[in-house]
Protein backbone atom coordinates (compact mmCIF):
# COMPACT_ATOMS: atom_id res chain seq x y z
CA UNK A 1 0.00 0.00 0.00
CA UNK A 2 1.34 3.56 -0.91
CA UNK A 3 1.68 6.52 1.24
CA UNK A 4 2.67 9.67 1.24
CA UNK A 5 5.12 11.11 4.19
CA UNK A 6 7.49 14.24 3.70
CA UNK A 7 6.11 14.14 -0.46
CA UNK A 8 7.82 10.92 -1.12
CA UNK A 9 5.79 7.96 -2.10
CA UNK A 10 6.70 5.01 0.25
CA UNK A 11 4.92 1.40 -0.50
CA UNK A 12 4.74 -0.07 2.84
CA UNK A 13 3.36 -3.15 3.99
CA UNK A 14 2.34 -4.03 7.56
CA UNK A 15 2.07 -7.27 9.50
CA UNK A 16 -0.14 -5.92 11.96
CA UNK A 17 -3.30 -3.46 11.21
CA UNK A 18 -2.05 -1.08 13.70
CA UNK A 19 0.47 0.44 11.36
CA UNK A 20 -2.10 0.45 8.79
CA UNK A 21 -4.70 2.64 11.20
CA UNK A 22 -1.89 4.77 11.96
CA UNK A 23 -1.16 5.58 8.70
CA UNK A 24 -4.80 6.50 7.13
CA UNK A 25 -4.57 9.98 7.05
CA UNK A 26 -0.90 9.33 4.58
CA UNK A 27 -2.84 7.10 2.20
CA UNK A 28 -1.87 7.68 -1.49
CA UNK A 29 -4.13 6.97 -3.86
CA UNK A 30 -2.53 8.86 -7.53
CA UNK A 31 -0.53 7.78 -10.26
CA UNK A 32 2.88 8.66 -8.78
CA UNK A 33 5.27 4.96 -8.65
CA UNK A 34 6.62 5.18 -5.02
CA UNK A 35 10.08 5.90 -4.68
CA UNK A 36 10.78 2.90 -2.76
CA UNK A 37 9.54 0.43 -0.36
CA UNK A 38 9.85 -0.88 3.27
CA UNK A 39 9.40 -4.58 4.59
CA UNK A 40 9.82 -5.38 8.23
CA UNK A 41 10.17 -9.13 9.01
CA UNK A 42 8.98 -11.05 12.10
CA UNK A 43 12.65 -11.02 13.01
CA UNK A 44 12.94 -7.67 12.81
CA UNK A 45 10.27 -7.18 15.00
CA UNK A 46 11.44 -10.27 17.75
CA UNK A 47 14.99 -8.16 17.59
CA UNK A 48 13.52 -4.84 18.28
CA UNK A 49 11.56 -6.17 21.21
CA UNK A 50 14.75 -8.34 22.57
CA UNK A 51 16.66 -5.11 22.16
CA UNK A 52 14.22 -2.75 23.63
CA UNK A 53 12.79 -5.11 26.50
CA UNK A 54 10.03 -3.08 27.19
CA UNK A 55 5.79 -4.46 27.35
CA UNK A 56 5.14 -2.77 24.13
CA UNK A 57 3.45 -5.46 21.58
CA UNK A 58 4.64 -6.43 18.12
CA UNK A 59 2.74 -4.36 16.46
CA UNK A 60 4.16 -1.16 17.86
CA UNK A 61 7.75 -2.81 17.43
CA UNK A 62 7.14 -3.14 13.63
CA UNK A 63 5.66 0.52 13.70
CA UNK A 64 8.99 2.28 15.33
CA UNK A 65 11.29 -0.27 12.68
CA UNK A 66 9.41 0.42 9.50
CA UNK A 67 9.70 4.34 10.16
CA UNK A 68 13.23 4.21 10.86
CA UNK A 69 13.77 1.67 7.61
CA UNK A 70 11.83 4.81 5.84
CA UNK A 71 14.37 7.39 7.61
CA UNK A 72 17.55 5.70 6.18
CA UNK A 73 16.29 5.10 3.33
CA UNK A 74 14.44 8.85 2.74
CA UNK A 75 18.50 10.39 3.27
CA UNK A 76 18.83 9.37 -0.68
CA UNK A 77 15.74 12.33 -1.05
CA UNK A 78 17.50 15.12 1.24
CA UNK A 79 14.91 13.88 4.16
CA UNK A 80 16.33 14.12 7.41
CA UNK A 81 14.76 12.40 11.10
CA UNK A 82 14.61 14.95 13.81
CA UNK A 83 13.95 14.42 17.41
CA UNK A 84 12.21 17.22 18.22
CA UNK A 85 8.40 19.59 18.50
CA UNK A 86 8.16 20.88 15.99
CA UNK A 87 5.11 23.95 15.66
CA UNK A 88 4.19 26.29 13.06
CA UNK A 89 3.12 29.96 14.06
CA UNK A 90 2.26 32.07 11.42
CA UNK A 91 3.33 29.66 8.24
CA UNK A 92 6.77 29.40 9.60
CA UNK A 93 7.92 26.12 11.79
CA UNK A 94 9.82 26.27 14.77
CA UNK A 95 12.17 23.53 15.98
CA UNK A 96 12.39 22.85 19.77
CA UNK A 97 15.14 19.96 20.04
CA UNK A 98 16.27 18.52 23.85
CA UNK A 99 17.62 15.86 25.72
CA UNK A 100 14.93 13.38 26.68
CA UNK A 101 12.83 14.73 29.48
CA UNK A 102 13.74 17.98 29.45
CA UNK A 103 10.28 19.48 28.22
CA UNK A 104 10.34 19.81 24.51
CA UNK A 105 6.27 18.71 24.37
CA UNK A 106 5.25 21.13 27.49
CA UNK A 107 7.01 23.78 25.68
CA UNK A 108 5.51 23.74 22.49
CA UNK A 109 2.28 23.41 24.59
CA UNK A 110 3.07 26.80 25.94
CA UNK A 111 3.17 28.08 22.34
CA UNK A 112 -0.30 26.69 21.65
CA UNK A 113 -1.36 28.36 24.97
CA UNK A 114 -0.14 32.01 24.51
CA UNK A 115 -0.79 32.06 20.50
CA UNK A 116 -3.74 30.13 20.11
CA UNK A 117 -5.19 29.58 16.78
CA UNK A 118 -2.18 30.78 15.30
CA UNK A 119 -0.51 27.93 16.23
CA UNK A 120 -0.40 24.37 14.32
CA UNK A 121 1.07 21.52 15.33
CA UNK A 122 3.31 20.13 13.08
CA UNK A 123 4.63 17.07 15.28
CA UNK A 124 5.59 17.02 18.48
CA UNK A 125 8.23 14.25 18.57
CA UNK A 126 8.76 12.64 15.28
CA UNK A 127 8.92 15.02 12.27
CA UNK A 128 10.93 15.00 9.10
CA UNK A 129 12.70 17.81 7.59
CA UNK A 130 13.35 18.04 4.21
CA UNK A 131 15.81 20.02 1.97
CA UNK A 132 14.28 21.92 -1.31
CA UNK A 133 15.98 24.02 -3.43
CA UNK A 134 18.02 25.34 -1.09
CA UNK A 135 15.30 25.64 2.15
CA UNK A 136 14.52 23.10 4.89
CA UNK A 137 10.80 22.17 5.40
CA UNK A 138 9.89 19.90 8.12
CA UNK A 139 6.81 17.50 7.65
CA UNK A 140 4.19 16.34 9.85
CA UNK A 141 4.21 12.30 10.26
CA UNK A 142 1.99 9.56 12.36
CA UNK A 143 5.19 9.29 14.43
CA UNK A 144 3.57 11.63 16.95
CA UNK A 145 4.46 11.05 20.15
CA UNK A 146 2.39 9.47 23.33
CA UNK A 147 0.19 12.55 22.69
CA UNK A 148 -0.67 11.72 18.89
CA UNK A 149 -0.25 15.45 18.09
CA UNK A 150 0.80 15.92 14.79
CA UNK A 151 -0.72 17.81 11.23
CA UNK A 152 0.04 16.19 7.98
CA UNK A 153 1.12 19.28 6.36
CA UNK A 154 4.69 20.64 5.93
CA UNK A 155 5.77 24.78 6.69
CA UNK A 156 9.23 25.91 5.95
CA UNK A 157 11.71 26.09 9.04
CA UNK A 158 12.23 29.76 10.52
CA UNK A 159 14.43 28.54 12.87
CA UNK A 160 16.05 25.40 15.35
CA UNK A 161 16.07 26.20 19.45
CA UNK A 162 17.60 23.70 21.85
CA UNK A 163 15.98 23.51 25.34
CA UNK A 164 17.51 23.23 28.31
CA UNK A 165 16.06 23.64 32.10
CA UNK A 166 16.54 27.25 34.14
CA UNK A 167 15.25 29.67 36.72
CA UNK A 168 14.80 32.31 34.28
CA UNK A 169 13.67 32.41 30.99
CA UNK A 170 16.52 33.35 28.69
CA UNK A 171 18.06 32.94 25.14
CA UNK A 172 20.80 33.61 22.52
CA UNK A 173 22.44 31.91 19.79
CA UNK A 174 23.57 28.80 20.08
CA UNK A 175 27.06 27.33 19.03
CA UNK A 176 27.84 25.49 15.67
CA UNK A 177 29.41 22.82 17.92
CA UNK A 178 26.28 23.20 20.32
CA UNK A 179 23.85 22.77 17.49
CA UNK A 180 25.54 19.69 15.75
CA UNK A 181 26.26 17.41 18.52
CA UNK A 182 22.45 18.58 19.54
CA UNK A 183 20.99 17.38 15.85
CA UNK A 184 23.51 14.31 15.62
CA UNK A 185 22.41 12.92 18.99
CA UNK A 186 18.91 13.51 17.91
CA UNK A 187 18.40 11.91 14.50
CA UNK A 188 19.07 8.48 13.67
CA UNK A 189 22.58 7.18 12.77
CA UNK A 190 22.86 4.28 10.16
CA UNK A 191 25.49 2.16 10.33
CA UNK A 192 26.24 2.36 6.59
CA UNK A 193 28.86 4.47 6.05
CA UNK A 194 27.32 6.35 2.40
CA UNK A 195 23.92 7.17 4.66
CA UNK A 196 25.79 8.12 7.83
CA UNK A 197 28.01 10.84 5.29
CA UNK A 198 24.30 11.91 3.76
CA UNK A 199 22.93 12.40 7.33
CA UNK A 200 26.28 14.83 8.23
CA UNK A 201 25.64 16.45 4.88
CA UNK A 202 22.30 16.91 5.93
CA UNK A 203 23.27 18.14 9.17
CA UNK A 204 25.67 20.58 7.81
CA UNK A 205 23.21 22.44 5.17
CA UNK A 206 20.88 22.44 8.34
CA UNK A 207 23.12 24.58 10.42
CA UNK A 208 24.57 26.82 7.22
CA UNK A 209 20.14 27.65 5.96
CA UNK A 210 18.82 28.02 9.47
CA UNK A 211 19.64 29.77 12.61
CA UNK A 212 19.69 27.94 15.67
CA UNK A 213 19.37 29.28 19.20
CA UNK A 214 19.25 28.05 22.79
CA UNK A 215 16.50 28.63 25.67
CA UNK A 216 17.40 28.12 29.03
CA UNK A 217 13.62 27.84 30.32
CA UNK A 218 11.40 26.89 33.28
CA UNK A 219 7.58 25.60 32.93
CA UNK A 220 5.79 28.84 32.84
CA UNK A 221 4.24 30.44 29.43
CA UNK A 222 6.11 32.92 29.73
CA UNK A 223 8.87 30.81 27.90
CA UNK A 224 7.36 31.03 24.99
CA UNK A 225 7.02 34.70 24.66
CA UNK A 226 10.56 35.11 25.43
CA UNK A 227 11.21 32.30 22.39
CA UNK A 228 9.10 33.69 19.99
CA UNK A 229 10.90 37.21 20.47
CA UNK A 230 14.38 36.17 20.50
CA UNK A 231 13.93 33.99 17.33
CA UNK A 232 12.50 37.20 15.45
CA UNK A 233 14.37 39.95 17.34
CA UNK A 234 16.01 41.28 13.78
CA UNK A 235 12.07 41.55 12.27
CA UNK A 236 9.88 44.84 12.08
Amino acid sequence: MNYKVADIIVDIEFNYKYGVKRMSDYRYEGDRPSDFSVRVTQQEIEESMKRCNDNFPASYHEWMCVYRSLCIKALDYDCLFMHCSAVCLDSQAYLFIAASGTGKSTHASFWRERFGERVVMINDDKPLLRYVDGKFYVYGTPWDGKHHLSTNTRAPVKALCILYRNDENVIERASVGEANFMILNQTVRPENAEKMEKTLYLAGKLLESEPCYKLGCNMSVQAAEVAYKGMNENED
